[in-house]
């Protein structure tokens, strides 16, 4: 046997061990008496392991209709990419007399870097796709929730322009706005140093606080709220994902 042929049959080995420990212990053990974990083991835990390859659409399994036949099918063609990849990496290294106790490791620091990577970009794209922006009238916030109606400016953007309030108020779960970014008008001699575009940059709860202390009558007299429509007019371009409010900006109306 040449050097080649014994590295890339030592990494398919090796690779298909932890697929034999994948199958035997975690869908098995799922799937025995079990048909609803069983149905979650070879959806989600057959696609999270074998990332990046449960990702591909694979012609041959298009338009089955049995579902036996079509898990049995996914599974052999999930399993062969696992072994050509072992062959891959037995071929690139084939110089390298690795090791069983050194090349096991590896394929398995391998496969767990593959799907954190994969799952982390998939999470990335699924959380593109969600994002949204729209314009909020912000009415009340509390430690939990956050109500809103949505407002309308007319395409020419002008702060001029006469602009609308969609009917209907909404509430949202407030969650994660340790993240949140938030940009205030400010245009006080009283404004702090290093604002953008005349926006000072503050987290969720100085904004939070900002706004209660905007909303008494008597600091806005006196000249103690120094930002622009604060705890009046709370207007904001706001944008949203599945993991809670990013960004508020807030918009300038004349």
């Amino acid at each position: 046997m040449t050097p080649t042929t014994r590295s890339i049959r030592q990494w398919i080995i090796s690779v298909l061990m932890f697929d034999a420990i994948f199958w035997l212990f975690f869908v098995g053990s799922q799937c025995v008496g079990r048909a609803e974990n069983c149905g979650d083991a070879m959806t989600f835990g057959v696609y999270l392991f074998y990332l990046p390859f449960s990702l591909i659409s694979f012609p041959w399994l298009f338009g089955l209709q049995n579902q036996i036949l079509l898990n049995v099918l996914s599974a052999i063609t999930l399993i062969a990419c696992h072994t050509a990849l072992g062959a891959l990496i037995g071929w690139l290294l084939r110089k390298k007399s690795l090791r069983w106790r050194v090349t096991i490791p590896l394929v398995f620091l391998l496969l767990v870097s593959l799907i954190l990577g994969f799952e982390r970009w998939t999470s990335q794209q699924e959380i593109a796709r969600e994002t949204y922006q729209q314009l909020w009238v912000i009415d009340d916030i509390s430690d939990s929730v956050i109500s809103y109606r949505v407002a309308d400016w007319p395409a020419s953007n002008a702060p001029e322009t006469p602009w609308t309030i969609e009917d209907g108020e909404i509430s949202l779960a407030l969650q994660n706005t340790d993240r949140t970014v938030v940009k205030v008008l400010c245009f006080s001699p009283d404004c702090p140093s290093g604002m953008v575009d005349g926006h000072v940059i503050m987290t969720f709860e100085e904004y939070k606080k900002a706004r209660a202390m905007c909303q008494i009558a008597d600091n806005r007299l006196n000249g103690s709220c120094p930002y622009y429509n604060i705890g009046q007019l709370d207007l904001f371009d706001v944008t949203v994902d599945p993991l809670g409010i990013k960004t508020m900006v807030e918009r300038y109306t004349q």
